[in-house]
Protein backbone atom coordinates (compact mmCIF):
# COMPACT_ATOMS: atom_id res chain seq x y z
CA UNK A 1 0.00 0.00 0.00
CA UNK A 2 1.09 3.54 -1.33
CA UNK A 3 1.85 6.01 1.64
CA UNK A 4 -0.50 8.40 -0.10
CA UNK A 5 -3.24 5.95 -0.77
CA UNK A 6 -6.53 6.41 1.04
CA UNK A 7 -8.33 4.16 3.37
CA UNK A 8 -11.74 4.11 4.54
CA UNK A 9 -12.32 2.24 7.20
CA UNK A 10 -14.12 2.62 10.83
CA UNK A 11 -12.60 4.64 13.46
CA UNK A 12 -13.54 2.63 16.67
CA UNK A 13 -15.04 -0.66 17.83
CA UNK A 14 -18.90 1.01 17.31
CA UNK A 15 -18.25 2.56 14.32
CA UNK A 16 -17.35 -1.21 13.03
CA UNK A 17 -20.31 -2.61 14.65
CA UNK A 18 -22.34 -0.10 12.57
CA UNK A 19 -20.99 -0.57 9.07
CA UNK A 20 -20.75 -4.57 9.57
CA UNK A 21 -24.51 -4.56 10.91
CA UNK A 22 -26.15 -6.84 7.93
CA UNK A 23 -29.49 -7.67 9.09
CA UNK A 24 -31.18 -4.98 11.25
CA UNK A 25 -34.22 -2.95 9.51
CA UNK A 26 -33.93 0.14 11.63
CA UNK A 27 -30.52 1.33 13.06
CA UNK A 28 -30.41 4.58 15.45
CA UNK A 29 -26.58 6.10 15.79
CA UNK A 30 -25.66 8.70 17.88
CA UNK A 31 -25.82 10.96 20.99
CA UNK A 32 -22.67 12.95 22.22
CA UNK A 33 -21.23 15.92 19.81
CA UNK A 34 -17.84 15.14 17.09
CA UNK A 35 -18.77 11.40 17.23
CA UNK A 36 -18.14 10.89 13.42
CA UNK A 37 -22.08 9.57 12.78
CA UNK A 38 -23.16 11.06 9.76
CA UNK A 39 -19.41 11.11 8.04
CA UNK A 40 -19.79 6.53 9.29
CA UNK A 41 -23.32 6.77 7.66
CA UNK A 42 -21.55 7.97 3.69
CA UNK A 43 -19.44 5.19 4.34
CA UNK A 44 -22.07 2.19 5.07
CA UNK A 45 -23.94 3.99 1.50
CA UNK A 46 -20.77 1.74 -0.36
CA UNK A 47 -21.61 -1.16 1.31
CA UNK A 48 -25.37 -1.11 -1.26
CA UNK A 49 -24.11 0.92 -4.63
CA UNK A 50 -22.74 -1.64 -5.88
CA UNK A 51 -25.82 -3.03 -6.46
CA UNK A 52 -27.55 -1.24 -9.75
CA UNK A 53 -31.02 -1.46 -7.99
CA UNK A 54 -30.03 0.60 -5.19
CA UNK A 55 -31.78 3.62 -4.60
CA UNK A 56 -30.24 5.45 -2.07
CA UNK A 57 -31.85 8.51 0.06
CA UNK A 58 -29.99 11.29 2.95
CA UNK A 59 -32.27 13.02 3.91
CA UNK A 60 -31.90 16.42 6.74
CA UNK A 61 -35.03 18.56 7.66
CA UNK A 62 -34.24 21.33 5.15
CA UNK A 63 -32.19 21.82 1.67
CA UNK A 64 -29.34 24.32 3.32
CA UNK A 65 -28.85 22.26 5.74
CA UNK A 66 -27.75 19.37 2.85
CA UNK A 67 -26.37 21.59 0.83
CA UNK A 68 -24.47 24.76 3.05
CA UNK A 69 -21.08 24.53 4.41
CA UNK A 70 -20.24 21.10 6.06
CA UNK A 71 -23.87 19.59 5.59
CA UNK A 72 -24.54 16.23 3.92
CA UNK A 73 -24.05 17.09 0.21
CA UNK A 74 -20.54 18.69 0.66
CA UNK A 75 -19.33 16.15 2.91
CA UNK A 76 -20.00 13.32 0.23
CA UNK A 77 -17.76 14.38 -1.77
CA UNK A 78 -14.57 13.57 0.67
CA UNK A 79 -15.84 9.99 -0.17
CA UNK A 80 -18.26 9.44 -3.25
CA UNK A 81 -15.30 10.84 -5.90
CA UNK A 82 -13.33 7.87 -4.89
CA UNK A 83 -16.11 5.54 -5.70
CA UNK A 84 -16.33 6.88 -9.62
CA UNK A 85 -19.26 8.75 -8.43
CA UNK A 86 -20.46 11.37 -10.70
CA UNK A 87 -22.53 14.34 -9.02
CA UNK A 88 -24.94 17.09 -10.10
CA UNK A 89 -26.12 19.57 -7.88
CA UNK A 90 -29.87 20.21 -8.68
CA UNK A 91 -30.84 18.53 -7.17
CA UNK A 92 -28.27 17.25 -5.14
CA UNK A 93 -27.56 13.47 -7.07
CA UNK A 94 -24.86 11.02 -7.07
CA UNK A 95 -24.88 7.99 -10.03
CA UNK A 96 -22.41 5.67 -10.29
CA UNK A 97 -21.42 3.59 -13.52
CA UNK A 98 -23.04 0.24 -12.68
CA UNK A 99 -26.62 2.79 -12.51
CA UNK A 100 -27.04 2.98 -8.25
CA UNK A 101 -27.94 6.65 -7.02
CA UNK A 102 -27.75 8.61 -3.82
CA UNK A 103 -29.79 10.93 -3.53
CA UNK A 104 -30.46 13.98 -0.93
CA UNK A 105 -33.50 15.33 0.03
CA UNK A 106 -35.38 17.46 2.56
CA UNK A 107 -38.75 16.83 4.71
CA UNK A 108 -41.29 17.35 1.79
CA UNK A 109 -44.06 20.31 2.73
CA UNK A 110 -46.90 17.94 1.57
CA UNK A 111 -45.87 14.79 3.61
CA UNK A 112 -47.88 12.59 0.67
CA UNK A 113 -45.52 13.69 -1.59
CA UNK A 114 -43.47 10.64 -0.57
CA UNK A 115 -45.97 8.18 -1.69
CA UNK A 116 -44.22 7.27 -5.17
CA UNK A 117 -40.68 6.89 -3.75
CA UNK A 118 -39.22 3.44 -4.09
CA UNK A 119 -35.65 3.27 -2.01
CA UNK A 120 -33.88 0.45 -1.13
CA UNK A 121 -31.38 2.38 1.95
CA UNK A 122 -32.75 5.65 3.51
CA UNK A 123 -30.21 7.49 5.96
CA UNK A 124 -32.01 10.16 8.11
CA UNK A 125 -29.26 12.75 9.08
CA UNK A 126 -30.69 14.50 12.58
CA UNK A 127 -33.60 12.49 13.05
CA UNK A 128 -34.71 14.30 15.65
CA UNK A 129 -36.26 17.20 13.18
CA UNK A 130 -38.31 14.40 11.98
CA UNK A 131 -42.20 13.66 13.10
CA UNK A 132 -42.70 10.10 13.76
CA UNK A 133 -45.67 10.37 10.85
CA UNK A 134 -42.86 11.15 8.38
CA UNK A 135 -40.34 8.33 9.71
CA UNK A 136 -43.20 5.83 9.24
CA UNK A 137 -44.10 7.08 5.94
CA UNK A 138 -39.92 6.96 4.68
CA UNK A 139 -39.74 3.28 6.22
CA UNK A 140 -43.01 2.56 4.30
CA UNK A 141 -41.52 3.41 0.60
CA UNK A 142 -38.24 1.13 1.72
CA UNK A 143 -39.11 -1.39 -1.12
CA UNK A 144 -37.55 -3.30 -4.30
CA UNK A 145 -37.92 -6.69 -5.66
CA UNK A 146 -34.58 -6.51 -7.70
CA UNK A 147 -32.12 -4.87 -4.79
CA UNK A 148 -30.14 -8.26 -3.57
CA UNK A 149 -28.62 -6.47 -0.25
CA UNK A 150 -29.88 -5.59 2.66
CA UNK A 151 -32.97 -3.16 2.81
CA UNK A 152 -33.35 -0.91 5.99
CA UNK A 153 -33.00 2.68 7.36
CA UNK A 154 -30.65 4.43 9.63
CA UNK A 155 -30.98 7.40 11.84
CA UNK A 156 -28.56 9.65 12.95
CA UNK A 157 -29.41 12.08 16.06
CA UNK A 158 -28.57 13.83 18.96
CA UNK A 159 -30.26 13.76 22.86
CA UNK A 160 -33.61 14.47 22.65
CA UNK A 161 -35.89 13.82 25.91
CA UNK A 162 -38.79 15.40 23.68
CA UNK A 163 -38.65 13.74 20.99
CA UNK A 164 -40.38 10.15 20.65
CA UNK A 165 -37.07 8.58 19.99
CA UNK A 166 -36.88 8.92 23.93
CA UNK A 167 -39.18 5.90 23.88
CA UNK A 168 -36.92 4.05 21.41
CA UNK A 169 -34.18 4.29 23.44
CA UNK A 170 -34.89 4.45 27.07
CA UNK A 171 -34.60 0.91 27.51
CA UNK A 172 -30.53 1.64 27.92
CA UNK A 173 -30.64 3.93 30.00
CA UNK A 174 -28.77 4.80 33.20
CA UNK A 175 -30.16 7.37 35.86
CA UNK A 176 -28.68 10.10 34.44
CA UNK A 177 -30.27 9.21 31.27
CA UNK A 178 -26.62 8.28 29.45
CA UNK A 179 -26.65 4.87 27.55
CA UNK A 180 -25.40 1.46 29.69
CA UNK A 181 -22.26 -0.21 28.55
CA UNK A 182 -23.15 -3.20 25.60
CA UNK A 183 -26.23 -1.09 24.90
CA UNK A 184 -25.06 -1.48 21.20
CA UNK A 185 -24.82 -5.14 21.07
CA UNK A 186 -28.67 -5.17 22.06
CA UNK A 187 -31.23 -6.17 19.28
CA UNK A 188 -34.77 -5.35 19.96
CA UNK A 189 -37.96 -6.03 18.09
CA UNK A 190 -40.68 -2.99 17.32
CA UNK A 191 -44.29 -2.92 15.71
CA UNK A 192 -46.20 0.11 14.63
CA UNK A 193 -50.28 -0.48 15.54
CA UNK A 194 -52.07 2.42 14.47
CA UNK A 195 -49.96 4.38 14.48
CA UNK A 196 -47.87 3.73 17.54
CA UNK A 197 -44.78 1.91 18.07
CA UNK A 198 -44.71 -0.94 20.78
CA UNK A 199 -41.38 -2.85 21.08
CA UNK A 200 -39.53 -5.72 23.08
CA UNK A 201 -36.79 -8.07 23.47
CA UNK A 202 -38.07 -10.63 21.26
CA UNK A 203 -40.60 -10.61 18.62
CA UNK A 204 -42.42 -13.67 20.15
CA UNK A 205 -43.22 -11.58 23.14
CA UNK A 206 -43.73 -8.55 20.85
CA UNK A 207 -46.43 -10.75 19.26
CA UNK A 208 -47.89 -11.91 22.36
CA UNK A 209 -48.52 -9.28 23.99
CA UNK A 210 -49.71 -6.84 21.41
CA UNK A 211 -50.94 -8.96 17.94
CA UNK A 212 -52.35 -11.82 19.20
CA UNK A 213 -54.88 -10.44 21.37
CA UNK A 214 -55.54 -8.33 18.20
CA UNK A 215 -56.47 -11.21 16.01
CA UNK A 216 -53.06 -10.74 14.24
CA UNK A 217 -51.19 -13.44 12.77
CA UNK A 218 -47.47 -13.62 13.27
CA UNK A 219 -45.85 -13.70 9.92
CA UNK A 220 -49.07 -12.53 7.69
CA UNK A 221 -50.67 -9.39 9.31
CA UNK A 222 -47.95 -8.94 12.25
CA UNK A 223 -44.49 -8.49 10.92
CA UNK A 224 -41.88 -6.86 13.34
CA UNK A 225 -38.91 -4.82 12.43
CA UNK A 226 -35.92 -5.54 14.45
CA UNK A 227 -34.19 -2.26 16.00
CA UNK A 228 -30.63 -1.58 17.30
CA UNK A 229 -29.58 1.91 19.20
CA UNK A 230 -25.75 2.12 18.74
CA UNK A 231 -24.82 5.30 20.77
CA UNK A 232 -21.73 6.74 20.18
CA UNK A 233 -19.42 9.83 21.22
CA UNK A 234 -16.42 11.77 20.84
CA UNK A 235 -14.60 8.96 22.44
CA UNK A 236 -15.57 6.61 19.77
CA UNK A 237 -14.15 9.24 16.88
CA UNK A 238 -10.35 8.91 17.62
CA UNK A 239 -9.49 10.43 14.26
CA UNK A 240 -11.34 13.62 15.69
CA UNK A 241 -9.41 13.94 18.73
CA UNK A 242 -6.56 13.45 16.57
CA UNK A 243 -7.00 16.02 14.12
CA UNK A 244 -8.45 18.49 16.40
CA UNK A 245 -6.98 17.94 20.11
CA UNK A 246 -9.23 21.19 21.53
CA UNK A 247 -12.59 19.92 20.28
CA UNK A 248 -12.91 17.96 23.57
CA UNK A 249 -11.57 20.65 25.65
CA UNK A 250 -13.85 23.38 24.36
CA UNK A 251 -17.12 20.65 25.10
CA UNK A 252 -15.03 20.37 28.72
CA UNK A 253 -15.72 24.06 29.33
CA UNK A 254 -19.05 24.20 28.72
CA UNK A 255 -22.04 23.58 31.59
CA UNK A 256 -22.35 20.49 33.45
CA UNK A 257 -25.79 19.87 31.84
CA UNK A 258 -24.17 19.93 28.49
CA UNK A 259 -21.01 18.09 29.31
CA UNK A 260 -23.55 15.44 29.90
CA UNK A 261 -25.22 16.32 26.72
CA UNK A 262 -22.72 16.41 24.01
CA UNK A 263 -20.19 14.38 25.69
CA UNK A 264 -21.85 11.51 27.51
CA UNK A 265 -25.05 11.48 25.57
CA UNK A 266 -27.44 11.69 28.16
CA UNK A 267 -30.98 12.02 26.61
CA UNK A 268 -32.68 13.11 29.83
CA UNK A 269 -29.92 16.02 30.80
CA UNK A 270 -32.08 19.56 29.68
CA UNK A 271 -30.47 23.21 29.33
CA UNK A 272 -32.69 24.71 31.52
CA UNK A 273 -32.69 27.67 29.27
CA UNK A 274 -34.08 25.90 26.51
CA UNK A 275 -37.46 25.70 27.97
CA UNK A 276 -40.06 27.94 30.26
CA UNK A 277 -40.52 25.39 33.34
CA UNK A 278 -38.42 22.68 34.55
CA UNK A 279 -39.79 18.80 35.96
CA UNK A 280 -37.54 19.27 39.01
CA UNK A 281 -39.86 22.47 40.12
CA UNK A 282 -43.25 20.36 40.10
CA UNK A 283 -43.65 18.38 43.44
CA UNK A 284 -45.77 15.28 43.21
CA UNK A 285 -48.04 14.90 46.22
CA UNK A 286 -50.76 12.47 46.70
CA UNK A 287 -53.29 14.82 47.88
CA UNK A 288 -54.30 18.71 48.50
CA UNK A 289 -55.04 20.30 51.69
CA UNK A 290 -58.23 22.68 51.64
CA UNK A 291 -58.59 24.21 48.63
CA UNK A 292 -59.99 27.96 47.79
CA UNK A 293 -61.39 27.24 44.20
CA UNK A 294 -60.95 24.96 41.31
CA UNK A 295 -61.65 24.70 37.73
CA UNK A 296 -61.01 22.36 34.55
CA UNK A 297 -60.17 24.12 31.31
CA UNK A 298 -60.27 22.74 27.40
CA UNK A 299 -58.37 23.05 24.62
CA UNK A 300 -60.32 21.60 21.87
CA UNK A 301 -59.35 19.39 19.17
CA UNK A 302 -62.04 17.73 16.77
CA UNK A 303 -60.00 15.22 15.23
CA UNK A 304 -59.19 11.79 14.89
CA UNK A 305 -55.99 10.00 13.65
CA UNK A 306 -55.85 9.28 10.22
CA UNK A 307 -53.99 7.79 7.44
CA UNK A 308 -53.63 11.49 6.11
CA UNK A 309 -53.43 13.17 9.39
CA UNK A 310 -51.85 10.76 11.74
CA UNK A 311 -50.70 12.86 14.42
CA UNK A 312 -53.34 15.48 15.37
CA UNK A 313 -53.70 17.75 18.17
CA UNK A 314 -55.35 16.94 21.01
CA UNK A 315 -58.10 18.23 23.41
CA UNK A 316 -56.98 18.04 26.53
CA UNK A 317 -58.78 19.35 29.67
CA UNK A 318 -56.68 20.59 32.62
CA UNK A 319 -58.41 20.35 36.22
CA UNK A 320 -56.52 23.04 38.09
CA UNK A 321 -57.38 24.19 41.86
CA UNK A 322 -55.94 26.99 44.34
CA UNK A 323 -55.26 26.34 47.90
CA UNK A 324 -55.07 27.52 51.51
CA UNK A 325 -51.48 27.32 51.49
CA UNK A 326 -50.83 29.04 48.80
CA UNK A 327 -49.66 26.58 46.27
CA UNK A 328 -51.81 25.53 42.86
CA UNK A 329 -52.54 21.82 42.27
CA UNK A 330 -52.91 19.99 39.18
CA UNK A 331 -55.18 17.81 40.06
CA UNK A 332 -56.17 16.21 36.96
CA UNK A 333 -55.57 16.14 33.42
CA UNK A 334 -57.30 14.18 30.25
CA UNK A 335 -56.18 14.05 27.25
CA UNK A 336 -57.94 11.92 23.84
CA UNK A 337 -58.09 12.67 20.08
CA UNK A 338 -61.56 12.45 18.63
CA UNK A 339 -64.20 13.50 16.46
CA UNK A 340 -66.25 17.09 17.54
CA UNK A 341 -69.58 14.82 18.59
CA UNK A 342 -67.12 12.31 20.98
CA UNK A 343 -65.22 15.51 22.05
CA UNK A 344 -68.96 16.37 23.79
CA UNK A 345 -69.57 13.36 25.18
CA UNK A 346 -66.72 12.81 26.60
CA UNK A 347 -66.58 16.49 28.16
CA UNK A 348 -69.55 16.23 30.07
CA UNK A 349 -69.00 12.72 30.96
CA UNK A 350 -65.69 14.27 32.56
CA UNK A 351 -67.25 17.34 34.46
CA UNK A 352 -70.16 14.91 35.46
CA UNK A 353 -67.50 12.82 37.34
CA UNK A 354 -65.54 16.53 38.90
CA UNK A 355 -66.95 18.29 41.96
CA UNK A 356 -70.35 19.34 41.42
CA UNK A 357 -70.37 22.97 40.22
CA UNK A 358 -67.21 22.59 39.09
CA UNK A 359 -66.47 25.87 36.22
CA UNK A 360 -65.64 24.64 32.55
CA UNK A 361 -63.48 27.37 31.58
CA UNK A 362 -63.97 27.79 27.49
CA UNK A 363 -61.53 29.79 25.19
CA UNK A 364 -62.95 31.52 22.34
CA UNK A 365 -61.33 31.36 18.97
CA UNK A 366 -60.79 34.87 17.38
CA UNK A 367 -62.87 33.47 14.15
CA UNK A 368 -66.63 33.72 13.50
CA UNK A 369 -67.03 29.98 13.51
CA UNK A 370 -65.22 29.70 17.32
CA UNK A 371 -67.33 32.52 18.21
CA UNK A 372 -70.57 30.34 16.94
CA UNK A 373 -68.87 27.20 18.25
CA UNK A 374 -68.70 28.35 21.82
CA UNK A 375 -72.58 30.12 21.85
CA UNK A 376 -73.47 26.54 21.15
CA UNK A 377 -70.92 24.76 23.36
CA UNK A 378 -72.23 26.80 26.55
CA UNK A 379 -75.89 26.36 26.52
CA UNK A 380 -74.93 22.98 25.50
CA UNK A 381 -73.20 22.06 28.82
CA UNK A 382 -75.48 24.19 30.72
CA UNK A 383 -78.22 22.25 29.98
CA UNK A 384 -76.68 19.00 30.99
CA UNK A 385 -76.19 20.04 34.21
CA UNK A 386 -72.23 21.47 33.98
CA UNK A 387 -71.12 24.86 34.46
CA UNK A 388 -69.53 26.54 31.47
CA UNK A 389 -67.37 29.90 31.76
CA UNK A 390 -65.88 31.87 28.89
CA UNK A 391 -62.14 32.67 29.80
CA UNK A 392 -61.49 35.43 29.05
CA UNK A 393 -58.61 35.50 27.19
CA UNK A 394 -58.82 34.89 23.17
CA UNK A 395 -56.62 31.62 21.79
CA UNK A 396 -54.92 33.67 19.26
CA UNK A 397 -53.08 35.36 21.69
CA UNK A 398 -49.67 34.63 22.29
CA UNK A 399 -48.89 31.27 24.14
CA UNK A 400 -45.41 32.04 25.40
CA UNK A 401 -47.05 35.47 27.40
CA UNK A 402 -50.28 33.50 28.78
CA UNK A 403 -48.31 30.71 29.78
CA UNK A 404 -45.48 33.24 31.66
CA UNK A 405 -47.19 33.68 35.02
CA UNK A 406 -47.84 30.25 35.43
CA UNK A 407 -44.32 29.40 34.44
CA UNK A 408 -42.88 31.78 36.93
CA UNK A 409 -44.85 30.48 39.95
CA UNK A 410 -43.85 26.98 38.73
CA UNK A 411 -40.39 28.47 38.96
CA UNK A 412 -40.74 29.36 42.70
CA UNK A 413 -41.74 25.75 43.08
CA UNK A 414 -45.75 27.09 43.86
CA UNK A 415 -47.16 24.36 41.68
CA UNK A 416 -47.79 21.00 42.51
CA UNK A 417 -48.65 17.60 40.99
CA UNK A 418 -51.25 15.21 42.17
CA UNK A 419 -49.92 11.91 41.82
CA UNK A 420 -51.62 10.22 38.02
CA UNK A 421 -50.54 8.35 35.13
CA UNK A 422 -50.92 11.49 33.47
CA UNK A 423 -47.80 13.38 35.17
CA UNK A 424 -44.67 12.44 33.27
CA UNK A 425 -46.73 12.78 29.54
CA UNK A 426 -47.98 16.25 31.38
CA UNK A 427 -44.08 17.09 32.73
CA UNK A 428 -42.55 16.15 29.07
CA UNK A 429 -44.91 18.69 27.28
CA UNK A 430 -44.28 21.70 29.57
CA UNK A 431 -41.04 20.92 29.26
CA UNK A 432 -40.17 20.71 26.11
CA UNK A 433 -42.37 24.10 25.76
CA UNK A 434 -40.32 27.51 24.96
CA UNK A 435 -42.52 29.19 23.12
CA UNK A 436 -40.41 29.89 20.03
CA UNK A 437 -39.41 26.33 18.29
CA UNK A 438 -42.26 24.09 18.23
CA UNK A 439 -42.50 22.47 15.42
CA UNK A 440 -43.49 18.69 15.40
CA UNK A 441 -44.12 19.28 19.44
CA UNK A 442 -47.42 19.75 20.67
CA UNK A 443 -48.65 22.74 23.34
CA UNK A 444 -52.49 21.77 24.04
CA UNK A 445 -51.91 20.65 27.64
CA UNK A 446 -49.42 23.80 27.79
CA UNK A 447 -52.72 26.03 26.27
CA UNK A 448 -55.08 24.21 28.73
CA UNK A 449 -52.91 24.83 31.60
CA UNK A 450 -52.30 28.38 30.80
CA UNK A 451 -56.37 28.91 30.63
CA UNK A 452 -56.93 27.51 34.02
CA UNK A 453 -53.94 28.94 35.81
CA UNK A 454 -54.87 32.43 34.40
CA UNK A 455 -58.44 31.90 35.36
CA UNK A 456 -58.14 30.68 38.80
CA UNK A 457 -55.76 33.75 39.62
CA UNK A 458 -58.62 36.23 38.17
CA UNK A 459 -61.70 34.37 39.76
CA UNK A 460 -60.65 33.36 42.74
CA UNK A 461 -59.68 35.83 45.43
CA UNK A 462 -59.64 34.64 49.10
CA UNK A 463 -62.52 35.58 51.20
CA UNK A 464 -62.17 37.34 54.30
CA UNK A 465 -61.68 35.74 57.75
CA UNK A 466 -59.48 35.58 60.22
CA UNK A 467 -58.32 32.46 62.44
CA UNK A 468 -58.29 32.19 65.68
CA UNK A 469 -55.10 32.45 67.71
CA UNK A 470 -55.96 28.55 68.91
CA UNK A 471 -56.68 27.55 65.54
CA UNK A 472 -55.20 23.88 65.42
CA UNK A 473 -54.82 22.92 61.47
CA UNK A 474 -53.97 19.18 62.75
CA UNK A 475 -57.08 18.58 64.72
CA UNK A 476 -59.05 20.14 61.68
CA UNK A 477 -58.27 17.91 59.39
CA UNK A 478 -61.93 17.35 58.58
CA UNK A 479 -62.40 20.38 56.98
CA UNK A 480 -64.22 19.65 53.29
CA UNK A 481 -61.83 19.25 50.52
CA UNK A 482 -62.95 19.88 47.02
Amino acid sequence: MSSNQLVFKPHSEKHKLYLQDEDTDVILIGGGAGSGKTYQSILKSLKYIDDKAARIIFMRETMPKITGPGGLFNESYNVYPHFRGQPTKRPPKWTFRIGSSVDFSYIPDNPADVQGWQLTNAFIDEATEFSLDMILRIYGRIRSGRFQKKKNMTMTCNPDRHHFLFDWVKFSLDDNGIPLPGTEHKKRWMCNIGGKIYSSESSEELYEEYGKPMGMVLGEDFIPMSFRFIPMTINDNPMLLKVDPFYKAKLLQDTPTNQLRYIHGSWTAVPESSSMVSRKNFDIVEETGPLVAHCRAYDFAGTKPSESNPNPDWTVGVRMAKGYDGYFYIMDVVRYRENNAEVLNRVVETGKNDPEGQPIVLVQDPNSAGKAYLEYLIPYLAERGLHPCRSGQSSNSNKAQRFKPFASLAGERKIRLVRGDWNETFLAELESFDGINMKNKKDDQVDATATAFNFLCQNSALPSFIVPTNFNYEANKNIPKL
